[in-house]
């Protein structure tokens, strides 16, 4: 990006002050955190085992913490700043009523925009809330990955039903008109923006693998 004429500033989400200063002069500022990120990192595992806890509430906390921070250093610069968007997910612990309480990588993410809502009301005028829908490339390392089996058949594994639809999005192609078109909206500034791309089901696409693939491929429910 340098290469191209674009000024690159250094921001660690755990430094607020350098946040700050990454976002000074900024008048569209893009926020997002990565749970999985922490969850993949050493640190987490061994500050859990100190502390006794899961590596998912280390991972929630530390999440949480640079949300906030971004959405702290973002309000430093409300005065000039014009879009604030901020990537996010439901409430599981809400929608659930309570009974899923440990979804932590969603449940982080709303616990930010709960923060920003409480703390800094003329920033949320100026911000939209980005929800992506299912990653569509999470087959090929993460959840929903097919594992052959003894008889050459795939199976995939998901804690939803194989009939259920599923909002997917190509993260990386999808992402750069439906954010930019959020910078200057209608009246409405502080609405959500809900981006998928297709809706297929588990079972649906298993049975467009085989097709292309030529092989057997079962979705089991797991409960």
């Amino acid at each position: 990006m340098a290469s191209q004429g674009v000024e690159v500033l250094a921001g660690n989400l755990d430094d607020p002050e350098s946040l700050k200063r990454a976002f000074q002069g900024a008048n569209v500022i893009f926020g997002t955190t990565d749970f999985w990120g922490h969850m993949n990192d050493p640190t987490t595992h061994k500050v859990a085992a100190e502390q006794k806890r899961t590596p998912n509430e280390v991972a929630f906390d530390r999440e949480v913490s640079q949300a906030k921070n971004i959405i702290d250093a973002a309000a430093a610069t409300v005065g000039t700043v014009e879009r604030f968007i901020l990537s996010t997910l439901s409430d599981t612990r809400k929608w659930s009523n309570g009974s899923l309480k440990q979804n932590y990588h969603f449940d982080a993410k709303a616990e930010a925009v709960y923060y920003r809502k409480a703390s800094y009301p003329e920033l949320m005028a100026k911000t939209s809330l980005l929800m992506l829908g299912y990653y569509a490339n999470n087959w090929k390392s993460f959840s929903g990955a097919p594992k052959k089996q003894e008889d050459g058949s795939f199976v995939v594994s998901l804690p939803i039903g194989g009939d259920s639809k599923i909002p997917m999005v190509d993260a990386a192609a999808d992402t750069g008109t439906r954010p930019v078109r959020s910078i200057y909206p209608p009246a409405d500034i502080s609405r959500f923006i809900h981006k998928s791309t297709s809706r297929p089901a588990a079972r649906e696409g298993a049975q467009r693998c085989r097709l292309v693939h030529i092989v057997q491929r079962v979705v089991r429910d797991v409960w």
